[in-house]
């Protein structure tokens, strides 16, 4: 167990992080979703914000602003499983679309999450938007460690390997 945690585990805790994070849009974007579809359920506190940030707030214009914003949150929630997938795997070019990915939602997560914090009142959910991106940086990390990329080298080695010896 102890070399497969040293072999894998840069691996492994880049998967499981990011699948923790890809689980937690996941539920968000589908409370979009779902919001979109029933407008009754958008919260007041939420309409109210989006007045702020010039959003109408008749139910119509927040059910399409709801739906649309679970279905960008879903695709990119359904672009990091791929990514995630092909990491677990050891595949190259799904490490370098999960570095691009995790890279994006901390470019983006970090900087909401303190301007959000600067703001008077605080925004409620800005401790929880610099989670994530201290997280996602976290994934990148992991996936840009010597010790990861040697790892998916060597699988690579290893496939074509066994392909070279298949009949």
């Amino acid at each position: 167990m102890g070399a497969w945690l040293r072999k894998f585990g840069t691996t492994a805790a880049a998967v499981f992080l990011g699948g923790s994070l890809t689980v937690a849009f996941a539920f968000a974007g589908t409370q979009l979703f779902l919001d979109g579809l029933d407008p009754q359920r958008v919260g007041e506190e939420t309409r109210s914000a989006a007045v702020q940030l010039g959003i109408p707030s008749g139910l119509r214009e927040m059910g399409v602003l709801s739906t649309i914003s679970g279905i960008v949150i879903l695709f990119f929630v359904l672009v990091a499983t791929v990514a995630l997938i092909g990491v677990a795997r050891r595949r190259q070019g799904f490490r370098e679309a999960a570095l691009g990915v995790f890279s994006a939602f901390a470019i983006v997560m970090i900087p909401l999450g303190i301007s959000g914090q600067v703001a008077n009142p605080p925004g409620e959910n800005s401790m929880t938007a610099i989670l994530v991106g201290v997280i996602s940086a976290m994934v990148v990390v992991l996936l840009a460690v010597p010790a990861t990329s040697l790892t998916f080298d060597q699988a690579e080695v290893d496939r074509r390997r066994k392909k070279a010896n298949a009949p």
